[in-house]
């Protein structure tokens, strides 16, 4: 009897595992009824600088300027501004540009518009490098190095006379308001 059990469980245990052996391949071959798919995005950046807090948005206030000034000279002294940068790590990127870019002045190339809120008219802002050179819009600035730690980098501005305003002596006074953005340029 030994002999017969044994043979039994023997070709129990055979046809479990001929089962198993056999219906492994089928369930792999499932055909799936429903499918979706995702798609990933992102940007990896090396950003070497922060922007410092408060030079996110920098005001530039050029108080008073005389309109007989505007027509005798045709345009104000410049101002200096900064952008300032924290936590440089210069073993990134060694310097920085900086594009300005805005709605420009159509009788002053390269000259920011003032706003239609503003009272003011016949004029617009001049931007410069710190050696007074022009900044075009929407091209970068001259390249200026970074400094481990904190950077700050300084431009000029100006309000000047548009031409035929200043030839007409038509320049209207009151306030003016303009807004320029910026976009750092890591080298």
């Amino acid at each position: 009897m030994r002999n017969n059990n044994q043979i039994k469980r023997t070709k129990y245990l055979l046809s479990i595992g001929l089962y198993l052996l056999v219906s492994g391949p089928m369930s792999a071959s499932v055909i799936p009824t429903n499918m979706g798919s995702y798609s990933f995005r992102g940007m990896v950046v090396a950003t070497p600088c922060q922007i410092a807090p408060g030079s996110e948005k920098v005001p530039v206030d050029f108080q008073q300027i005389s309109v007989k000034d505007l027509y005798k000279e045709g345009k104000s002294k410049p101002l200096i501004f900064s952008i300032h940068l924290t936590n440089c790590n210069t073993t990134i990127f060694k310097s920085v540009t900086v594009t300005f870019n805005g709605i420009e002045n159509k009788n002053l190339p390269d000259h920011l518009a003032i706003s239609d809120q503003s009272e003011a008219s016949g004029i617009g802002i001049g931007l410069l490098n710190l050696n007074e050179t022009p900044i075009e819009l929407n091209t970068p600035s001259l390249a200026q190095n970074l400094a481990k730690n904190d950077t700050e980098i300084q431009f000029k501005a100006y309000v000047e006379a548009e031409p035929e305003a200043r030839i007409n002596e038509t320049i209207t006074y009151g306030n003016f308001y303009s807004t320029a953005y910026y976009t750092l340029n890591y080298q």
